[in-house]
């Protein structure tokens, strides 16, 4: 088992990755390469670790949010708003939603892991548009019944992978047709 690191290795860490400032270019490998070690290490960490990690993820994510509020409108500003929404937990991931119905399967086939694979990206395309949508005023009767449509889109993909996986076929099929039923309705 690893040793349990503590506010001192995290910090220890953080001089490692940013302690002589950010050299030109992008900072994302450096943000990248320290959240991802000191994650490996979250679990196992004191409770003053977790808590020197928290307030500096707080306080990253924080920063961030300014900084992209200040930035032109583009598919990779929207990208890493809502990368922040999932690390403040005001997004949601689709693969746990998947998650959350475990297989009962015995043995799940390699294209039933495709299809979960594919449902999984569609949900959380989904998602986010769903995100983006509601992170500005909605006005008017179509633009709200769209975006309720779009939520009951996001249901109706969930129960259709959660039958699928436990080979209730027929079942998923009438939910696969209220999706494309609802997808024309919302086109």
């Amino acid at each position: 088992m690893a040793e349990s690191w503590n506010e001192s290795d995290f910090i220890e860490l953080a001089q490692l990755h940013f302690g002589r400032g950010f050299p030109s270019g992008s900072m994302q490998p450096h943000i990248e390469a320290f959240t991802t070690e000191a994650f490996a290490h979250y679990e196992n960490a004191t409770a003053e670790g977790k808590a020197y990690f928290d307030n500096w993820l707080s306080k990253f994510y924080e920063f961030l949010s300014v900084k992209l509020r200040e930035a032109p409108d583009d598919a990779d500003v929207r990208k890493m708003k809502r990368m922040v929404a999932l690390g403040r937990k005001e997004h949601f991931e689709a693969k746990k939603f998947i998650e959350y119905f475990p297989t009962i399967l015995e043995k799940e086939d390699l294209l039933m892991d495709e299809a979960v694979c594919f449902l999984g990206k569609t949900l959380q395309c989904l998602l986010d548009i769903l995100h983006g949508a509601t992170q500005e005023s909605q006005e008017g009767p179509a633009r709200i019944a769209i975006l309720g449509l779009s939520y009951w889109l996001f249901d109706e993909i969930t129960v259709v992978q959660y039958l699928a996986r436990r080979n209730y076929s027929t079942l998923a099929y009438t939910h696969l047709r209220i999706v494309m039923e609802t997808l024309e309705a919302v086109s």
